[in-house]
C-alpha cells in the first residue's frame, strides 16, 4: 500500500511538470489525474 501512495505521489510530481509546460492551467489538474490514476492502474496490475 505504501509503495503504492509513493509511485502515487511520484506520477502526480512528474505529470504535474510536465504537463504543466504544454497544457492550459484549466483542465492541467482533471488531465494529470486521470493519466496517473491510468498509470496506477497498470502498475498495480504489473505488481499482481
Amino acid at each position: 500500500m505504501f509503495q503504492i501512495f509513493r509511485n502515487y505521489k511520484e506520477i502526480l510530481e512528474i505529470s504535474y511538470f510536465y504537463r504543466m509546460q504544454i497544457i492550459p492551467q484549466g483542465s492541467m489538474n482533471i488531465c494529470m489525474l486521470s493519466k496517473a490514476i491510468g498509470e496506477i492502474m497498470i502498475t498495480k496490475r504489473g505488481e499482481d
